[in-house]
């Protein structure tokens, strides 16, 4: 099946990474360290990325663009 949402938790050094297929099930549910996150997602099909705000976000964001496949990101704004 393929992947359709990915949930990203941003931090320093390791990130937390969770797919779900469009049925709900887990795909994926793993730790990349940084230098391993855009080769990451360049392997994924186009999908839906969630992350929570934060300046690490922007940063991934640029370098996603650059991969340029489809992929969408949206942010949430903590209260």
């Amino acid at each position: 099946m393929q992947v359709t949402t990915v949930g990203l938790d941003l931090a320093k050094n390791i990130f937390q990474v969770h797919g779900v297929t469009e049925n709900g099930e887990v795909a994926f549910n793993q730790a990349l360290r940084r230098a391993q996150l855009l080769a990451f997602f360049e392997k994924l099909p186009p999908c839906l990325v969630l992350s929570r705000f934060s300046s690490g976000l922007f940063r991934a964001m640029f370098a996603m663009k650059e991969i340029e496949n489809g992929k969408e990101i949206h942010r949430r704004v903590s209260a």
